[in-house]
């Protein structure tokens, strides 16, 4: 049994993804689990897309220190938007709109529970309960980097958004938007293997010009990914040298490749091996920009969601987010 002796109290908020499979099931397990008086915790349901940003501002708000979100990479970036928007400050679409430091006592962990789990594969999120009530109890945190992204949103207005896992512009960006309403589908997997199967045959490569504080490069490309964690596509681990400890974004350029070379070259991505490749390319970077050259739209993945438009800037912020591993 485990000893709650001279620990201070955990106060626990359950952020939950309500589309999630055995939804009920699955907080009763909790329930179950996180039986010791040590714990107090409360759930919270979404309602909506970009509801789980508002509950996770909200329990932060109720003083609840441990954020807990249950289900997959979107509801992890929208746990980690929320817990942002606790901080913010002004809406200048900078970094400075964030007090940072207010960051320190905010603990984020993820109970894996959607489809892809790509950044729950990165850090080593388990899906075992005693597990994670384990690393609760011991503070198993480490300080992570996240990505800050301006861009053009959905309604082509500049915006911005923080990211944990990757950012991809091209052809994810565009799997992306042609899955934005897969909530909607009778099967979201096959609706997810139609709309990749439906960009390989149509996808027309983009120019495009890429400048970071390491290089500037312009020419055609079928996707740039820039990843702070090492998996995307539900596994293909397209970032295999990739640390959210690091300080920088791993930057991948898929340049002008043709539909049979990224199928070819999908075992490297699936067993998580870099592409050799005369059109791919691997680089770091802490600051970089991305825009069109072609008047054509470059649409951009975040964390598995269509955010919208280039020209894209991320940055690099290091060792903000305390993540449970």
């Amino acid at each position: 049994m485990l000893s709650n002796k001279a620990k201070p109290m955990k106060r626990i908020a359950f952020i939950v993804n309500s589309t999630i499979s055995n939804k009920d099931k699955k907080v009763n397990e909790l329930k179950n689990c996180f039986t010791e008086p040590i714990f107090t915790y409360k759930f919270f349901f979404s309602e909506a897309r970009r509801h789980i940003e508002t509950l996770t501002k909200q329990a932060i708000a109720e003083n609840f220190q441990y954020i807990i979100v249950v289900g997959g990479d979107g509801t992890v970036n929208e746990g980690l938007n929320g817990i942002l928007e606790s901080v913010r400050l002004s809406k200048q679409n900078t970094i400075q709109d964030f007090d940072l430091t207010k960051l320190a006592n905010i603990k984020f962990g993820i109970l894996p529970s959607g489809s892809g789990n790509d950044f729950a594969r990165t850090i080593g999120a388990t899906k075992k309960l005693d597990e994670l009530k384990t690393k609760i109890l011991n503070d198993s945190f480490k300080l992570c980097d996240i990505g800050f992204a301006q861009f053009l949103n959905t309604e082509k207005e500049e915006d911005s958004r923080f990211y944990m896992n990757i950012t991809d512009v091209g052809m994810g960006g565009e799997i992306a938007q042609r899955i934005v309403d897969k909530n909607n589908a009778f099967n979201a997997d096959l609706f997810y293997l139609k709309a990749i199967f439906n960009t390989l045959i149509s996808y027309k490569n983009t120019k495009a010009k890429f400048t970071s504080d390491q290089e500037t490069w312009e020419g055609n490309i079928m996707s740039y990914v820039f990843a702070n964690g090492r998996f995307f596509g539900s596994g293909l681990g397209v970032a295999p040298e990739a640390s959210i400890q690091d300080g920088k974004l791993n930057i991948i350029r898929l340049g002008d490749i043709n539909v049979w070379d990224y199928i070819y070259h999908m075992k490297d991505l699936k067993q998580s091996k870099l592409i050799k490749h005369k059109e791919v390319f691997y680089s770091t970077a802490n600051k970089l920009k991305i825009e069109p050259l072609d008047n054509k739209d470059l649409m951009i993945d975040m964390d598995g969601e269509f955010v919208g438009y280039a020209p894209l800037k991320i940055e690099c912020i290091a060792g903000v987010i305390n993540i449970l591993q």
